[in-house]
């Protein structure tokens, strides 16, 4: 079949003398093929000493798909050459084997193959096809593996987290003081590979719109049995299927930073999945869960599809929709054909989006919140630590901000005039999250949620970092080594030279979690995993999405309910 494998019709015998003729051919030149197999010889390019031949019983078409899957992601075009040919071929043996309804080939029984529902070849040129567009992808890497080997020092392994044009505005700006960074391997590391992550996803976000119109047509190439929900493998996977040649890993990365194992649409692009969502809403509230009703509706001259004119003139005319229709059905068109069939909109039975993307923002039932919270934990820094952010990462969840809801919900010593003002049921609390999730990305930093709060950290982490070079260094400069630091300790060490302008009383008091009168090591070596520069950074660009990529900042408004709990998910 090919140097991967043994032939129909090779003795073992065989097969033992060929693995010996090619492991020393290898190192001379090339390595002849068995003659069984057509003859022929393999290169001596990087690679063709890892070809080994494998037993018969290993020759199944499981095994082929692993080996392609392992050789589209080398650095090896050999060995994915040779990993399409024998993927190709099993693919297409199985095939003609399930058409014509024999499980073996047995000679003693001669089954009349019958006519073919796909040509010969099919399976073949399938497979050949996939490694085409993952070839340049492969030889880049294997001309950086070269690169690597020829290289005669080691790369430093410390990435620079500014791009050159911001270090060169920094040099430039008058008076500026580059703050110095003391960051471990691993903290540099991480934050590399985020900045990286939103960088790679925001050309794929480019690379959506120049190949398929938009990134809810992608999102169906990478989710094609409408689960609503992808993992870590099968995005990967299904990313390199669709030809986009940068690191799916690093995007993953990003997408995924909460470490859930899956992504939905409004992780990959939240705007999209809020138009959807508001149709949802409409039809839902209009016609009842199901969206064939709906449909048929639309289609109102039973051709099986809606276009594009009678689907804007119904859902602007006669639904009152006063969202963007021409960009909403552009995300409904999957195929791009202008012309919409129902079995594209069976997703939206089965989807269920967070609630907060149905509701419009309530600012007054945000502040009620915090006000609980405050007159609860005396300051919002300590609610956002002990309550808010359990997970001490500086991001606010939804499910963690729900969570809070509930834990507030269960005390009994509020003032009735915060008790009056606060979110009566889910849709209420999710109103008062719309209001602080503005752009429902489904988090929340700090500083939306309190920017009084976050100035109190950032400058007590920017003179740690400054006089002691990172807070838990400053705890255990200040300390008296009793593992515990004071009030009175943190006074001491923060000079006036220092010019320190926040309240230290309220700093200690807001870090005093447990209200212990003293601080441990645990209770602010938060901060120094916390890299401000990055949340500057990752703030000011979600709120900047390239208008040309088709995410329109707007929110879809329907003219009739607003929130239907049973057909949304917490």
């Amino acid at each position: 079949m090919s140097a991967c494998g043994t032939a129909e019709g090779e003795t073992v015998a065989d097969a033992e003398d060929e693995v010996a003729v090619l492991s020393e051919s290898c190192g001379g030149g090339e390595a002849i093929l068995s003659s069984s197999a057509g003859g022929g010889a393999v290169l001596a390019t990087a690679g063709a000493p890892l070809l080994r031949l494998v037993p018969k019983e290993r020759l199944h078409v499981a095994a082929a798909e692993a080996n392609f899957r392992r050789a589209s992601t080398g650095s090896s075009m050999v060995a994915l050459k040779h990993a399409t040919v024998i993927s190709g071929l099993l693919n297409e043996q199985e095939a003609y084997l399930r058409e014509v309804h024999v499980g073996v080939v047995d000679t003693r029984h001669h089954a009349r193959p019958k006519t073919l529902s796909k040509p010969l070849g099919a399976q073949l040129y399938g497979t050949v096809s996939r490694a085409r567009r993952l070839e340049s992808v492969v030889a880049r890497s294997e001309i950086a593996a070269h690169k690597r080997a020829a290289s005669p020092t080691l790369p430093s392994g410390i990435l620079s987290t500014f791009s050159a044009d911001q270090e060169d505005e920094e040099k430039s700006a008058p008076g500026s003081v580059r703050r110095p960074v003391f960051l471990g391997h691993s903290e540099l590391n991480t934050k590399s590979i985020m900045h990286r992550g939103f960088q790679v996803l925001q050309r794929f976000l480019q690379f959506s719109k120049r190949n398929h119109g938009n990134a809810v047509r992608t999102w169906f190439q990478l989710d094609p049995e409408e689960n609503m929900k992808i993992g870590k493998m099968q995005f990967i996977r299904q990313v390199q299927e669709i030809g986009f040649q940068e690191s799916a890993h690093a995007m993953w990365k990003y997408l995924d930073n909460c470490n859930n194992g899956s992504i939905t649409i409004l992780d990959l692009d939240p705007r999209s999945a809020t138009v959807l969502a508001g149709f949802k809403l409409l039809v839902n509230c209009t016609f009842g869960p199901s969206i064939t009703a709906a449909f048929s509706w639309f289609d109102f001259n039973g051709s099986g599809k809606m276009d594009k004119e009678e689907f804007c003139h119904g859902i602007r005319n006669e639904l009152g929709y006063r969202g963007p229709a021409e960009h909403l059905f552009d995300l409904l068109d999957r195929d791009g054909f202008g012309r919409i069939p129902l079995r594209d909109l069976t997703f939206l039975d089965s989807w269920r989006p967070p609630p907060y993307l149905f509701c419009k923002p309530d600012p007054a039932g945000l502040q009620a919140l915090k006000d609980a919270l405050k007159f609860l934990h005396q300051s919002l820094i300590r609610a956002w630590r002990k309550v808010l952010d359990p997970d001490s990462n500086m991001r606010l969840s939804w499910v963690e901000f729900a969570e809070a809801f509930e834990k507030i919900r269960q005390e009994r010593s509020l003032p009735d005039e915060i008790t009056e003002r606060m979110p009566k049921n889910r849709q209420d609390l999710a109103s008062a999250w719309r209001a602080l999730d503005a752009d429902c990305s489904g988090w929340a930093a700090m500083r939306e949620f309190d920017m009084a709060s976050f100035e109190v950290l950032r400058e007590f982490k920017e003179w740690a970092l400054t006089h002691h070079g990172m807070v838990s260094k400053a705890f255990h400069d200040l300390d008296n080594a009793n593992g515990k630091l004071t009030l009175n300790e943190l006074k001491r060490g923060i000079k006036p030279e220092h010019n320190f302008e926040g309240d230290i009383e309220f700093l200690f008091d807001a870090l005093d979690v447990n209200n212990l009168a003293n601080l441990s090591d645990n209770e602010v070596r938060f901060l120094d995993a916390w890299d401000i520069e990055w949340e500057d950074w990752e703030v000011q660009s979600k709120h900047r999405l390239d208008p040309k990529l088709g995410l329109h900042a707007c929110s879809a408004h329907v003219g009739r309910k607003t929130f239907v709990n049973n057909h949304t998910s917490g």
